[in-house]
């Protein structure tokens, strides 16, 4: 039973989910160490987490098909508004 559990999971990492997933994690790993390389963390963090929020909000609305509500539009340009003081 063991051995059959284990396949199942090995069997995982060659589905195109998988792959897809894990390229993009790689992406982003990458890309955070670049932007570590050249600003401070405690410059970039708060403008990658907040342009982090703001990217994953519309790419629901492009692929999941979520709705913007007024809070979130809201909460959004304050996370914008909160990025461009950061940055100054």
């Amino acid at each position: 039973m063991k051995l059959e559990l284990v396949s199942d999971y090995f069997s995982l990492l060659f589905k195109p989910q998988f792959i897809f997933g894990f390229a993009l994690y790689a992406a982003s790993f990458l890309t955070w160490i670049l932007i570590l390389s050249k600003k401070d963390i405690s410059y970039a963090y708060p403008i990658v987490m907040g342009l982090g929020y703001v990217t994953v909000m519309v790419t629901a609305a492009i692929f999941f098909k979520d709705s913007f509500s007024f809070n979130k539009i809201l909460g959004a340009i304050f996370v914008g508004l909160g990025v461009v003081i950061i940055s100054f």
